[in-house]
């Protein structure tokens, strides 16, 4: 199930498929979230754990995300908060997100968003110091 939830969080316009992704999807209420009013909506996919999510009334966008995710410690709620959503290259997107589960809370910050860049391949060469130690174990494969 793990795998599942990761594969749809990973998707990059589930937003716009959700009528793909969930079988079920029920409006619970109302509440107020960062001074936002929301929507309250338990989503359930198809597969993996069913998810409770926060829109804001007046811009339609996720604000806040919840489900117990099962874990080597066994279950435990996690939680998602989006915040402070930006243009970039014509997506809109949270330039921030706090994430809780466990006890632990990690925020991530995007300054910037570049979508569908042309990269060459130097971009997947390794650093010089990895290279060399990359070099150093082929010239001697016992280390």
């Amino acid at each position: 199930m793990e795998q599942l939830d990761s594969l749809r969080d990973a998707t990059f316009n589930a937003p716009l498929l959700w009528r793909k992704l969930y079988k079920k999807v029920e409006t619970l209420g109302m509440e107020t979230i960062n001074g936002d009013d929301c929507y309250k909506v338990e989503l359930t996919p198809n597969e993996g754990a069913v998810e409770t999510g926060w829109y804001s009334k007046k811009s339609g966008l996720i604000v806040k995300r919840s489900r117990i995710a099962k874990s080597p410690m066994g279950e435990i709620p996690v939680e998602f908060v989006t915040v402070d959503y930006r243009e970039f290259n014509g997506l809109l997107m949270p330039t921030k997100v706090v994430q809780k589960a466990a006890g632990t809370e990690f925020t991530i910050t995007l300054d910037s968003v570049r979508v569908n860049e042309k990269l060459g391949p130097e971009k997947f060469d390794p650093p010089a110091d990895i290279k060399a130690l990359i070099d150093k174990s082929k010239a001697d494969p016992k280390q």
